[in-house]
């Protein structure tokens, strides 16, 4: 594995990646919190969570070689989102390194329950993190999607 260094980003730094690299060519706007839920819907509510979205990068040095953000979407429910490895770093335990420090934090923002909106090409990756299938949606950019979650006890 690399020296990789996981530490708190902003918004503004995990931004380009996600524009550019995660949701290239994307026609919905970026926001630091989504206002999709569990079930798959708009939730106009989430948006008051905006003070619990948080960021995280994985450096190889300066290099910022992945990321990965989480926000509450109800009490005690975290959604993992915008998990993101840059090509060069991939097969290196970053992803696995980037989801252990959202489930981290998650259970320090005493969540019970963390979820994701993930492309069903991801979901083998987040079995590895006994993350349970919910439902498949194709309601949103670059899907279909599983919705998948997982207890946090």
């Amino acid at each position: 594995m690399l020296p990789i260094k996981i530490q708190e980003i902003t918004f503004n730094d995990i931004l380009p990646t996600w524009r550019h690299q995660l949701w290239p060519n994307r026609s919905s706007l970026i926001e630091p919190v989504s206002a999709i839920d569990i079930e798959s819907n708009i939730d106009v509510q989430i948006l008051n969570y905006l003070s619990t979205a948080h960021f995280f990068g994985a450096f190889d040095g300066s290099t910022l070689a992945g990321v990965i953000s989480g926000h509450l979407t109800a009490p005690h429910q975290c959604r993992l989102r915008g998990l993101f490895v840059n090509e060069v770093y991939r097969g290196h335990g970053i992803s696995k390194l980037l989801i252990e420090t959202e489930l981290n934090k998650a259970k320090l923002l005493a969540c019970t329950q963390i979820w994701a909106l993930i492309r069903t090409k991801n979901l083998g990756l987040f079995q590895k993190f006994d993350f349970q299938k919910k439902l498949e949606t194709d309601k949103y950019e670059f899907g279909p999607h599983f919705i998948i979650e997982k207890s946090l006890d």
